[in-house]
């Protein structure tokens, strides 16, 4: 798997699964706004590589076991207080979900689902969609 070459302390992953109705990608709700959906991410702990870090990630917010498949690139989220947090996202399928650690709301969407979702998502996250859908040869409707 390709690695990042900078040091960003936190990861994400970008899960995707394959339903009767397409592949569809794992969102979950932010802790602030429920309405609000995200990548599942974190901070790395010590002795945790990024990939180790978005795996552990997934299972706390999602609830969900994932196998990363490849790095995507870097996601910068903006906080509510104007700084500029660096993430690294992995693509991952999802080998099982359960239940969630925490008290997020669990989100799967098809890509072409993102746009009209009654769901808040950040614009940039489309990037990585469309990327992902690129690597898994998957034709997002119009």
């Amino acid at each position: 798997m390709k690695r990042p070459k900078d040091k960003v302390n936190r990861s994400a992953a970008l899960v995707y699964r394959h339903a009767r109705s397409g592949v569809e990608f794992l969102f979950v709700s932010t802790r602030r706004d429920r309405r609000r959906l995200v990548l599942p991410a974190g901070h790395l702990e010590k002795n945790e590589s990024a990939e180790q870090t978005a795996i552990r990630e997934t299972k706390e917010e999602a609830g969900a076991e994932i196998k990363l498949e490849r790095y995507l690139g870097r996601f910068v989220h903006k906080k509510h207080s104007g700084k500029r947090v660096p993430s690294n996202v992995y693509l991952a399928s999802l080998l099982w979900q359960g239940k969630t650690k925490e008290c997020r709301e669990v989100v799967w969407l098809r890509p072409d689902e993102i746009e009209t979702s009654p769901f808040r998502i950040r614009r940039r996250l489309a990037k990585f969609v469309n990327l992902a859908c690129r690597r898994l040869s998957v034709q997002i409707a119009a």
